[in-house]
């Protein structure tokens, strides 16, 4: 027997009256509940299986409410995963941005060093060029280092050097007394300091003789 018509037969026998029908108007109504497959008043229905009535007695608007359910959990759901992957790229970016002088500090001198390293070896190559008479290659190698470009703050001696080679000019330094040791161009070119053996130390007009 369904519990629930159990109950109703329950509840016609109970002993003490309070507790059966008051009339028999109250039975047929039970009654009548249970068969439309409603909740008794004979046993009271848990919310769960109320809920699971109502959806059979109304198949349609209960699917409804379930898509529209379904839906409205799957919107909040993929909100929540844009939210947390949106603030993962923010926190993403602020790292970066912390990162970036630091960065760009590292890069200007990883720059520095490997145009000082190029430039020496372009240097070593343009003697060699010379060696051979290759002028071109070596105005070729010289010419980024010319004055007003980038790069002329890179040039030493060996370029001016290898400058006036390329012109056939050489510069010949007299007033020393001894082996002369070193010799260095100013930056702008136009005066020359030379060091030697007798301990002194001498600066040249560099379109003198």
């Amino acid at each position: 027997m369904p519990r629930d018509l159990e109950a109703i037969c329950l509840k016609c026998l109970e002993y003490r009256p309070e507790r059966r029908y008051a009339t028999a108007a109250g039975l047929a109504d039970d009654l009548r509940r249970y068969l439309a497959g409603e909740p008794t008043i004979a046993r009271a229905a848990s919310p769960a299986k109320r809920l699971l009535k109502w959806t059979r007695r109304r198949p349609a608007l209960a699917g409804l409410l379930t898509v529209s359910l379904a839906a409205s959990l799957a919107i909040i759901g993929l909100t929540a995963v844009y939210i947390a992957r949106l603030q993962s790229a923010n926190e993403t970016a602020e790292a970066l941005r912390a990162e970036s002088p630091a960065s760009a500090a590292e890069s200007k001198t990883q720059a520095k060093v490997a145009n000082e390293l190029l430039y020496a070896s372009r240097m070593k190559h343009a003697f060699e060029w010379l060696e051979h008479g290759e002028v071109e290659q070596v105005a070729d190698i010289l010419a980024p280092y010319e004055s007003g470009g980038p790069l002329a703050h890179l040039r030493g001696f060996e370029w001016y050097h290898l400058k006036r080679r390329l012109h056939g000019e050489r510069l010949t330094l007299t007033g020393h007394r001894g082996e002369v040791y070193a010799v260095a161009f100013a930056p702008d070119g136009r005066l020359l300091a030379s060091g030697a053996e007798d301990g002194l130390i001498k600066f040249w007009a560099a379109g003198s003789n």
